[in-house]
Formats: C-alpha cells, sequence, structure tokens
C-alpha cells in the first residue's frame, strides 16, 4: 500500500432507502446479505484469493479495491492487475444472475 493511503472495512448492512455508490459497500454487501448461499460463498472464496494476491487481510479486500477507484479515475496511477480484479468480480456477478432466472 502507498503511503498515505489508507484500507477501509465495510458494515455489510446497507439500511433501506440507502444509497450505495461504493464498490467496496457493493461487495461486502452481496457477500454478505443480498447473495445467495453459492454466490456468498464463491464470493468469500474470491476474496480469500485476492487478499493473498494484494497482500492484504481479506477483510480489507473490498476497501482495497475501493481505494484503488480514484486514483485509477483521475489517471494518478495505472491499474494492470486491478482491472482484471474487477473483470472476475464482475463476470461472477453476472454468472450468478444468469442462474437465478
Amino acid at each position: 500500500m502507498k503511503e498515505g493511503k489508507s484500507i477501509h472495512t465495510y458494515d455489510p448492512v446497507v439500511r433501506a432507502g440507502e444509497q450505495v455508490n461504493n464498490i467496496g459497500w457493493i461487495l461486502s454487501h452481496i457477500e454478505n446479505v443480498a447473495g445467495s448461499p453459492e454466490l456468498k460463498e464463491e464470493m468469500r472464496q474470491m476474496r480469500i484469493q485476492v487478499a493473498d494476491f494484494y497482500s492484504c487481510g481479506e477483510n480489507q479486500v473490498y476497501g482495497t479495491i475501493a481505494g484503488y477507484r480514484n486514483t485509477w479515475l483521475h489517471g494518478e496511477e495505472v491499474a494492470i492487475a486491478e482491472y482484471g480484479t474487477l473483470m472476475n468480480y464482475i463476470s461472477l456477478l453476472l454468472w450468478a444472475m444468469m442462474f437465478e432466472k
């Protein structure tokens, strides 16, 4: 992690009427509350692998991903592996949606 940066952890509870506009909150909410039991388990397993890849705590993965967002968006850093991480999460969520219907 770069100097001056912090990693956030998230409370998975999203209250009715709340707007969620942070990828870390969304992933945490899906894994802990909104996902099917199978999706929750797949996300937990993926989070463990991503934690190992980024050398961060398992409970810090979603905060790490969310923390990269602004630096990518504003061109402060070039994302290389991070895009692949996001694509894996997107693919997992799309795959789960296909089987829920």
